[in-house]
């Protein structure tokens, strides 16, 4: 099923405004400008991967808290904005709040650390805020749904193995540390196992079928 960027931003916009998400509306426009002319490795905009992101979100979360809300949404929508489009947190048009998830949720290897140990320290530091544990799990959810056909068979074995290894027990220590987003966790828990072992099975497949030719 594809998704229309264009509509899905009308959308976002939209909930934004009746809603009266300020930092929402701040960083609609924003992201959707500096991942201009940005495609995904399926060929799609760029831009649909944060809109699908902000519409997930939407979808899931409490309505009633609305600057917490507004938070995740403008968090959703800039999360890789510093990573790939070459602007540092300073510049992105949201405030503290929102650019402190930026922060977090933003990869970077440290000088002298290797990348195995900026992983763990990213992770490790992702689990400590509420928002940016939210969002990542998100994004990954969306990631591994749509890693079949861009991804190589070698590439989807190493997310899969990835995601095991951090996102997973990151969702499990986010069930813990934060029950008021149990029934949200449980439904991303219960969409990435899913997945998982959807993409596992027909990896198995293949590498069954490979070796009997």
């Amino acid at each position: 099923m594809k998704y229309d960027d264009k509509k899905l931003y009308a959308f976002l916009r939209g909930a934004a405004s009746v809603a009266e998400l300020p930092q929402t509306l701040l960083a609609l426009p924003y992201a959707r400008e500096q991942h201009q002319n940005q495609c995904r490795a399926s060929g799609e905009p760029y831009i649909l991967h944060p809109l699908m992101l902000a519409c997930h979100i939407c979808a899931l979360s409490d309505k009633k808290d609305k600057e917490y809300l507004d938070i995740l949404l403008a968090s959703a929508l800039l999360h890789d904005v510093c990573e790939d489009c070459g602007r540092t947190v300073s510049e992105l048009p949201v405030n503290s709040a929102v650019k402190t998830v930026i922060c977090l949720l933003t990869f970077e290897v440290m000088p002298g650390e290797s990348k195995e140990s900026a992983k763990i320290r990213y992770y490790n530091a992702i689990s400590e805020g509420r928002p940016a544990t939210t969002v990542k799990l998100v994004d990954r959810c969306n990631n591994v749904s749509t890693m079949a056909g861009p991804f190589t068979t070698e590439r989807m074995n190493k997310y899969i193995s990835e995601t095991h290894r951090f996102i997973m027990p990151l969702l499990e220590k986010a069930m813990v540390k934060y029950p008021q987003d149990s029934n949200q966790f449980f439904m991303l828990k219960y969409h990435l196992t899913s997945l998982l072992d959807l993409a596992e099975r027909c990896l198995n497949d293949e590498t069954a079928t490979t070796n009997t030719k």
